[in-house]
C-alpha cells in the first residue's frame, strides 16, 4: 500500500474536469503552450507529441512497425493508440479539426525537437 495520500474519486473528478475547462479556454497557441510547459515534464509532452504522430501516420494507413522504426514508438503504445483512434472520439476530434479549410479553424500542430523540448507552431 502507498504512502501517499491519494484523493477520493470525486476529487480527482472535480480535478480532471477543471483540468478540462482551463484547456477549453485557452484561446492562443502561445497560452496553451506555456500552459503544458508549466503541467507537464518535457518527456510527458514529448510522449504527447509521440502519439499525436502516431494517429496521424495510422490515418494514413501506414504499418504498425513502420510506424515504430519512423517514430521510435513501441507497438504496444501504437496498438493502444489505434484501438482509442477505432472506438474512442478524442482523436477523431483532433483530426477533424486539422482537416477543416484554415478559414474555420487555424491548424495548430506541435513541432517538438525531442533534444530539448522545444515547442513551436506552424
Amino acid at each position: 500500500m502507498s504512502r501517499i495520500k491519494t484523493n477520493t474519486n470525486q476529487e480527482t473528478s472535480q480535478n480532471v474536469e477543471d483540468l478540462m475547462k482551463v484547456l477549453a479556454d485557452l484561446d492562443q497557441p502561445e497560452k496553451i503552450s506555456r500552459f503544458f510547459e508549466d503541467l507537464c515534464t518535457p518527456s510527458e509532452l514529448r510522449s504527447m507529441a509521440d502519439r499525436w504522430k502516431v494517429v496521424r501516420l495510422l490515418e494514413q494507413k501506414i504499418p504498425y512497425r513502420k510506424i515504430n522504426q519512423l517514430t521510435g514508438v513501441s507497438t504496444a503504445t501504437i496498438t493502444r493508440v489505434a484501438r482509442s483512434l477505432d472506438y474512442g472520439e478524442g482523436y477523431r476530434l483532433g483530426l477533424d479539426l486539422i482537416k477543416e479549410p484554415a478559414s474555420i479553424q487555424p491548424v495548430i500542430t506541435p513541432l517538438v525537437n525531442k533534444e530539448n523540448i522545444d515547442v513551436q507552431y506552424q
